[in-house]
């Protein structure tokens, strides 16, 4: 409000005019708008208080005719009452030669509504070309327009851009080559997940994070919003960036087999469903024993996380990355306590170690305060209780459309952004498929080192499993087991 008060108090000088227009002036229009406005236009008024706010006399009460109204010039030194031009009729030129005549006969129902009882309905041919007039506005403004574009005259830059769309594609946003992305060397994991609408900038670009710079990653919305589409989306762009030797991924789906699709990825140690208990509780092992392994390499070069580490060591230590859908189920596991001491670990000291959690959750109060304090990147998407939304970014005077995978994320200043889709696709299954399809791509590309699944004892052992295990290929490079044994 404070800008357009400047612009009324000194636009004029700039070039810069104002029409505003309000059903009900008082308490809105600041009183240094009103002394530097020198047309008032008042059409019908509810009541005479509010004529007087705006003519300073009743006469906008009185008014009984549509499109009527009072024209008033500076201290009264013009006051006319004159009749606007209605601009919402039909543009129909030459209507004297139009031979749209609907002969139709019909009935007026009780609701009434026109039901035609001509027994041919020979009137209604012309339906849908009467339907398609414009209005005499419409006409004017396709003719200037046409006339513009005939004269070459380009088209102002408008002061916002269009809304987010709301299907964007990942493809399309972050075109990457896995092939060729493959053989570049270790990068930081900065997944690609949307696009962002800033308005105050004139701007609309891709939304990009940075987990080794701002840590792990927090997504909540109520169920049908996108939360595991963000998921999908963001394991889809870092696999595509980093080969299965320097990224490692868990899958662990507690929800709606939303993290299924992602399954035959290269990059995919394990997945694991919320009543695996017993594969829960190797994970929390293995991944409590990696981080004292890891705590010990830092501290023989005396340096204070892995990026440092890999540069004095000249050793390339792979990232792991734990996907979580649905955290709300974990309190409901046998092991829920010793894996939620695990995400608090990993949580508080993961990042510097190369060690990573992308989470969705449906509320904020899923998560223990431990972990929370320790996720800087918390994003809303939809939510059904819009207090919910302040609560992860602060005060903001955005809105959450309902909008599957449009949310808010606080960088320097809460933004809007509309996700991206993990893959092209019409609907939700053809894009399931193309995640399917691409991810088998990858995993007959990749014959490099893969991440070791976690050692679980297999109710039935088939052979294309064993022979692909990696722990076989090794015994097999080290003459344990036959070699020819992996060919059979």
């Amino acid at each position: 409000m404070k800008e357009l008060v400047s612009t009324a108090r000194i636009g004029r000088s700039l070039g810069i005019h104002l029409i505003l227009a309000t059903q009900k002036p008082s308490g809105v229009v600041d009183d240094q708008i009103w002394s530097n406005s020198k047309f008032k236009l008042s059409l019908k008024v509810q009541n005479t208080s509010d004529s007087m706010e705006i003519l300073k006399t009743p006469d906008a009460a009185e008014i009984t005719l549509p499109g009527r109204a009072y024209l008033q010039v500076g201290n009264n030194e013009i006051y006319e009452l004159f009749q606007s031009a209605w601009s919402g009729a039909n543009y129909v030129p030459d209507q004297d030669d139009q031979d749209m005549l609907d002969t139709t006969i019909y009935a007026i129902n009780d609701l009434g509504q026109y039901e035609p009882i001509s027994a041919d309905l020979s009137g209604l041919a012309n339906q849908k070309e009467i339907t398609k007039v414009p209005t005499e506005l419409e006409a004017v403004v396709d003719w200037i327009h046409a006339r513009a574009k005939k004269l070459g005259i380009a088209q102002l830059p408008k002061p916002w851009l269009p809304p987010l769309e709301e299907r964007i594609y990942l493809p399309e946003l972050h075109a990457v080559d896995f092939r060729e992305s493959w053989q570049n060397e270790k990068t930081d994991l900065e997944p690609v997940i949307g696009f962002a609408d800033l308005p105050e900038m004139q701007e609309q670009k891709v939304l990009q994070l940075n987990m080794a710079k701002d840590g792990h990653i927090l997504i909540y919305s109520s169920p049908g919003y996108g939360k595991s589409t963000f998921l999908q989306t963001t394991v889809m762009d870092l696999a595509r960036v980093n080969n299965p030797e320097n990224l490692h991924v868990y899958l662990l789906d507690f929800g709606t087999n939303g993290l299924l699709p992602l399954k035959e990825l290269p990059h995919v140690a394990d997945t694991i469903m919320i009543d695996e208990t017993e594969k829960i509780s190797k994970l929390i092992r293995l991944t409590s024993s990696e981080i004292k392994k890891r705590k010990r390499r830092l501290s023989q070069y005396g340096v204070a996380n892995l990026k440092m580490y890999e540069k004095a060591s000249k050793e390339h230590v792979p990232d792991l990355l734990f996907v979580i859908d649905n955290y709300d189920a974990v309190r409901e596991a046998d092991n829920s306590d010793a894996f939620e001491k695990m995400i608090t670990q990993i949580a508080r000291e993961g990042a510097s170690i190369g060690l990573h959690l992308v989470i969705s959750a449906s509320r904020q109060n899923a998560m223990r305060m431990q972990v929370l304090s320790n996720i800087k990147i918390q994003i809303p998407l939809y939510l059904i209780d819009r207090t919910d939304v302040r609560a992860i970014v602060g005060k903001t005077d955005i809105e959450i459309e309902e909008i599957p995978g449009r949310g808010i994320v606080k960088l320097d200043n809460p933004i809007l952004f509309q996700t991206a889709l993990p893959a092209s696709g019409t609907d939700t299954l053809a894009i399931i498929e193309n995640i399917q399809k691409e991810a088998k791509e990858m995993d007959r590309f990749w014959s490099g080192k893969r991440p070791a699944p976690i050692p679980v004892m297999p109710e039935v052992l088939e052979f294309p499993q064993f022979a692909a295990n990696p722990a076989a290929k090794e015994y097999a490079e080290k003459g344990w087991i036959p070699s020819w044994s992996l060919k059979m």
